[in-house]
């Protein structure tokens, strides 16, 4: 799969490349589903590598650099993440839908905590969070389908708010 081929033209000349391997697969430098992507300020690419569980970062001229995460529900693990983001210190942040939380990592690519997970009170836990984003005051948004919300929390992890409370269900299969 690949998760972006650039051309165009700037003040130097043209440009033209692909990130990633070209074709899909498991192996180093190829994705399966990437659904999100992100440049630190370093210039290092993040993708969402959901069909693989994991991330894999690149140069931004393609070159492959490293996997993180794999399958699982531990630490640093990954069940179909969906989303990226990156702060301004260049930690990134994950949304780990089927885990029901996020996880944050270092620059480096190691686990630091988990949000939104289930040693949060109710009110602060996650239901398959799939976006994110964060501010420059380090505040973490994350949208969560069901039920519809954006919660937010402290770069500590800690429950701060949320917005977008949804109302009872008016299902009309429930008859």
């Amino acid at each position: 799969a690949v998760v972006s081929t650039q051309s165009g033209h700037y003040a130097g000349g043209t440009f033209s490349h692909i990130i990633g391997a070209g074709k899909q697969g498991s192996g180093k430098g190829e994705l399966n589903n990437p659904t999100d992507t992100c440049v630190d300020s370093q210039g290092f690419l993040y993708v969402v590598d959901s069909g693989n569980n994991r991330l894999c970062v690149f140069t931004t001229q393609g070159k492959f650099v490293r996997t993180i995460g794999r399958e699982g529900k531990g630490e640093g693990e990954f069940m179909n993440p969906r989303k990226v983001c990156n702060t301004k210190d260049n930690y990134f942040i994950v949304t780990d839908s089927d885990n029901n939380r996020v996880q944050i990592f270092d620059p480096r690519g190691n686990f630091l905590r988990v949000v939104g997970g289930s040693d949060n009170a109710p009110e602060g836990q996650l239901r398959q969070p799939v976006g994110v984003t964060c501010d420059s005051h380090g505040l973490i948004y994350v949208t969560q389908m069901k039920p519809a919300a954006i919660k937010v929390y402290g770069f500590d992890g800690g429950y701060i708010g949320q917005f977008g409370k949804q109302e009872k269900s008016t299902d009309c299969d429930s008859r």
